[in-house]
């Protein structure tokens, strides 16, 4: 959480290796990194441009109505 907490709120992008660092100081090493990694990016939480480049926060529809509940009601009816 603390590699997404650090994108939300500096709206920056971070090199993988350093997104996979906060996740090791949290005790993780760096097979589950990558395998987080690969998570997030798959279920839309993280973005990126290419298969290497830098990662962002992502906002998948699906996820709006966790992060923002009764604001959009097009978030609320896929549920």
């Amino acid at each position: 959480m603390r590699g997404l907490h650090y994108l939300f709120a500096t709206q920056a992008e971070l090199e993988r290796s350093e997104f996979k660092a906060l996740l090791a100081s949290s005790g993780l090493g760096d097979r589950l990194g990558t395998a987080q990694v690969s998570a997030l990016l798959k279920r839309g939480l993280l973005a990126t441009d290419s298969p290497h480049g830098k990662l962002r926060l992502g906002v998948p529809q699906h996820a709006l109505r966790f992060y923002f509940p009764n604001l959009w009601p097009e978030a609320e009816a896929g549920a």
